[in-house]
Order: structure tokens, then sequence, then C-alpha cells
């Protein structure tokens, strides 16, 4: 039961980022895409719904999520996160895909009598990392830092590992060179 509550939402029953994480090998993490979808109001709505209704808005958006093809294996990682996996292709291609995505979800979804509206954008790393918690952080990471206006789809960007950790621990350097 453990097992399934960290491998599976307990709410919507959708596998979550950690079995995303698990359920790729090597050679499939390498060889695929890994897609971040960001619900910008989902706090919002949540704020507005009742309790009982958070499940099936979450579902709803699933749903949207997989209008372009309805057997894509979502993920749910929670604060209106969702990831998925796809076959690595070009980026312009890619961009294209997640743009025509993004504009089905402008629709709004129907939760009872309401009409909700939806905005979203898209992180993507698409390197060939074999390491699919790394893919997935990259991703996320990149769907952080995009926006609704002028950055609805954001690419990852990669560093060598030991430059990527110096840039992350520089105000402490700072910090200490002051002292």
């Amino acid at each position: 039961a453990r097992s399934r509550g960290i491998l599976y939402d307990d709410r919507t029953g959708l596998p979550t980022f950690r079995a995303l994480e698990r359920g790729l090998n090597a050679q499939k993490t390498q060889t695929s895409s890994f897609i971040v979808a960001r619900i910008h109001n989902f706090d919002d709505v949540l704020s507005a719904l009742p309790e009982g209704s958070h499940a099936a808005y979450i579902k709803l958006l699933s749903d949207r999520l997989r209008v372009a093809d309805e057997d894509r294996q979502l993920y749910y990682g929670g604060n209106g996160y969702f990831a998925w996996t796809m076959p690595a292709m070009g980026r312009e291609r890619l961009t294209d895909h997640l743009l025509g995505i993004r504009l089905l979800c402008y629709d709004p979804v129907k939760l009872d009598e309401d009409a909700i509206d939806i905005t979203v954008s898209f992180g993507v790393d698409g390197s060939a990392d074999n390491s699919a918690a790394r893919k997935l952080a990259a991703a996320r990471n990149a769907a952080s830092q995009s926006n609704q206006a002028d950055r609805p789809v954001v690419f990852a960007q990669h560093t060598a590992d030991e430059e990527h950790l110096w840039q992350l621990s520089i105000q402490h350097k700072i910090d200490a060179a002051i002292e």
C-alpha cells in the first residue's frame, strides 16, 4: 500500500512522477524527450473549488493534455505539473506539437456548471541523459521558467555537471571570499 501511494496519486489514481522515474530503462530514457506541462492557474482554481471536486478537476486537466494522443501515459507531479515522454524529435517539431496542445487547452474545461479556463506552458528535456530523475527534474525546472506570454515552451539548458554545481553554490563562494 505504501508503494502504491508513492507511485500513484491518492486522490486521482494517476501515476506520479516517481512512477515515471522508476518506469523507464536507461535506453528508453536516453532516446525520449521528457515534457512537463505546467498549469498556471492551478492553485487559484483549487482554492475556489470545493475539496471534493479537486480530483475531478485534475482528471479533466489530464484528459485535456491527452487530447492529441488519448493513449499518452501522463504522470502527475502535484501542484499543477503533469509529465509524459515522447520519442526524441527536433526542437522545432516538438515546439510546434506542444503549441498545438496549448491551443487545444484554450477551451475551458467544464466541471459541474462551471467553465474553467486553462493556461498551460511546457518544459522539455530532450537531452541524451540516461537518468530519468535528472531529465524529469530538468524538464520541471524548465517548466517553472516558462510563462504564458513569451516563453510557452522552454527547453532545459545543460552544462557540465561540475560547472552547474559550481554555479549553484556561487553565493557561498562569494560570501567566503568577502570574509
